[in-house]
């Protein structure tokens, strides 16, 4: 199985040479995104009864599904933004 990742790691460079390595906790976030995915669940299953009879009563739970898939995805993503001098690194781990 795979596992979101919990930690950003944002690397910004300073102008002393020294960059600033900030590691910020990713699961925080998912907190936020379980709350509000437990507000939304009521209208989630009505409108999952809704589509039933047409025979896609399914795709709001697929929905939820490739969300999570792609959080998950996001593990080991390597990000480099370069600007002339500076750059910024996000790493996901």
């Amino acid at each position: 199985m795979r596992y979101p990742p919990v930690i950003l790691q944002l690397r910004i460079p300073r102008r002393r040479g020294r960059s600033l390595s900030l590691w910020l906790p990713w699961f925080l976030i998912y907190i936020a995104l379980g709350v509000v995915s437990l507000l939304l669940m009521p209208f989630l299953i009505v409108l999952s009864l809704v589509l039933l009879p047409t025979g896609k009563g399914g795709l709001p739970w697929l929905a939820v599904y490739r969300l999570w898939s792609l959080l998950c995805s996001l593990y080991g993503l390597r990000i480099e933004i370069r600007d002339g001098k500076s750059h910024i690194l996000l790493n996901f781990i």
